[in-house]
């Protein structure tokens, strides 16, 4: 109700648009969000927190247009640290490692705010291309935050042990 007030007395505004995609998000409305969010963004393209909104959310409904909407969004925001992870995740699934990396080293520690099950897929993708320090670094992550399993212990004690940290590998 607070939201269509505010749609009446600012009509057109974004701002608006992307925060009702944020409150239908929060309620659990996920194709609602991204209706609201593709909604800003036919009226203005260029507004940043839209896009952005909606190439996480698609990340994390898995649709086809999550990479798409990521390089877009990075195209105006290029250091943006949690796009940068999605930057990441999407390149290492076209199996560009070396972009992965480039996206890695502009996200930080922005990799913390993943939904835990991408921030396995990323951890997975990063060890099947090599990067296993990066790995065992990610998996160190998703154990911080509290989860535990037998296939997460024996990836992250693999990832340690393939990166050359066999102190680690023997302790996890």
């Amino acid at each position: 109700d607070h939201i269509q007030n505010l749609r009446k007395q600012y009509p057109g505004n974004p701002k608006v648009g992307n925060l009702e995609g944020l409150a239908l998000l929060g309620r659990g409305d996920s194709g609602g969000a991204a209706a609201a969010f593709e909604r800003v963004l036919v009226a203005h393209p260029g507004f940043f927190p839209a896009i952005k909104n909606l190439a996480i959310l698609e990340w994390e409904t898995k649709n086809r247009r999550a990479a798409e909407h990521t390089v877009q969004a990075l195209k105006m925001e290029p250091k943006d640290p949690v796009l940068n992870v999605y930057g990441a995740l999407s390149a290492l699934e076209q199996k560009n490692a070396s972009a992965a990396n480039r996206h890695l080293d502009l996200a930080g520690n922005a990799i913390s705010a993943m939904p835990p099950q991408l921030e396995m897929r990323l951890a997975y993708l990063l060890g099947t291309t090599g990067s296993y320090a990066r790995a065992a670094h990610v998996y160190e992550d998703i154990v911080a935050h509290g989860a535990r399993g037998p296939t997460l212990t024996y990836n992250l004690g693999l990832a340690q042990y393939l990166a050359g940290d066999y102190e680690g590998a023997i302790h996890t």
